[in-house]
């Protein structure tokens, strides 16, 4: 029991209909028997092991209920000695706790980014970012890249701990699901099963992950491929659907195109079991999608998809060098059909099985904890980040 770091912890609100990796690092420290207390703006659920007394949420109405927010926080961190540790997930915290850099002396003050901002693309929260970053007590970033960067670019005096974006191995994953595969091959009209390949673009479709480039090559697959999209059925996932249903009907390649409307976390890790190619394409329009440890990674591996990435450095390496799937140029149709093509052939190669095997040994969140847990405790040393490639 770690009684004596009792923890202020403060994200995004999080709900079974939200992927768990802005909440992990309060998951696992719950787990490891530290008290924490989760504070949140907007509605979610109380975490796993997490006591309904120690879940604190403002439902985020309008400008007083930021208000309300702010006053909590003073409350909680101004006027009371209850936390030892505060730790702060997300650059969209910390207008919200813009002082708290004055009381350092009072706090171990943490700050842990999953989503460092483009530069100059978002300056408010940029600023704010950047004062809280520079004065806390410790930094964690999800990638190394974007750690080396963050450090020059916000003039820090270390680079940032990596702790990636990965699920941890006691995370439930349900195994090959054969009646929902032949259940999405029906409806999408595939006689041949057995040479059939399904490829989940994981969300919506979207220009920010090449879904029109994807949808392009997927054309020109054979009639054997399989296509899902999947997304919330908000306005941006509709426009999305009606742009991907008039490209797909352009290209004759709709009947094949399925799409899916917001699901669980616990049944999106079910459908992708379902499948055997999972991309993760982005542009190169900056450092976020430049260098990338999405938590779509770990939810691919663990179902044990083969990867179609962009051939982007950091990403790219490990893929390659672990086998994971196959890299291409993600502003060219012509590069993504190749990709997949080679993809269908790892795929043949059985890596469903040894994918979910080398991903539960090297690619889950155990393999930060130590390290998590050092920096909770103050024992943390910063020196030059290394994560598994």
């Amino acid at each position: 029991m770690n009684s004596y770091n009792r923890i202020f912890y403060f994200s995004y609100p999080q709900s079974c209909f939200g992927a768990p990796h802005q909440s992990m690092a309060a998951i696992h420290l719950i787990k490891e028997g530290y008290i924490l207390d989760f504070f949140c703006w907007g509605h979610g659920e109380p975490l796993p092991g997490l006591g309904a007394e120690r879940y604190h949420e403002i439902k985020k109405t309008s400008v007083y209920s930021a208000i309300k927010l702010l006053l909590t926080l003073f409350k909680e961190l101004l006027f009371t000695k209850k936390y030892d540790v505060v730790y702060v997930q997300g650059a969209q915290q910390t207008p919200f706790l813009f002082w708290l850099p004055l009381l350092k002396k009072r706090y171990r003050i943490i700050y842990h980014t999953q989503d460092f901002l483009e530069p100059r693309r978002h300056r408010f929260y940029e600023f704010f970012e950047r004062w809280f970053a520079r004065n806390a007590s410790y930094v964690i970033s999800n990638e190394i890249n974007r750690a080396r960067f963050m450090k020059s670019y916000y003039g820090l005096k270390h680079v940032p701990a990596v702790v990636p974006t990965y699920l941890p191995l006691w995370w439930q994953v349900p195994v090959r699901n054969i009646r929902l595969r032949n259940e999405l091959l029906d409806e999408a009209g595939i006689v041949d099963r057995d040479n059939a390949v399904i490829i989940f673009a994981g969300g919506a479709y979207r220009k920010d992950r090449m879904s029109p480039q994807l949808v392009d090559a997927f054309a020109r697959m054979p009639e054997n491929y399989v296509l899902l999209f999947n997304g919330p059925s908000m306005l941006e996932g509709k426009a999305g659907r009606i742009a991907c249903e008039h490209k797909a009907h352009a290209l004759d390649c709709s009947r094949r195109i399925l799409f899916r409307g917001n699901l669980s976390f616990s049944d999106l890790l079910e459908l992708y079991t379902a499948g055997d190619v999972g991309v993760l394409l982005y542009p190169d329009d900056g450092v976020g999608h430049f260098y990338q440890c999405p938590g779509r990674f770990t939810e691919y591996l663990r179902c044990g998809l083969t990867l179609l990435i962009p051939n982007y450095p950091g990403l790219e390496l490990i893929t390659l060098k672990h086998h994971l799937g196959v890299s291409c140029d993600p502003e060219t149709f012509e590069s993504i059909a190749s990709a997949l093509s080679d993809a269908e052939s790892l795929v043949r190669e059985g890596a469903y099985a040894r994918l979910r095997t080398l991903t539960e040994a090297k690619f889950v969140y155990e393999t930060s904890s130590d390290l998590l847990n050092q920096i909770v405790g103050g024992t943390y040393e910063y020196r030059s980040p290394s994560v598994e490639t």
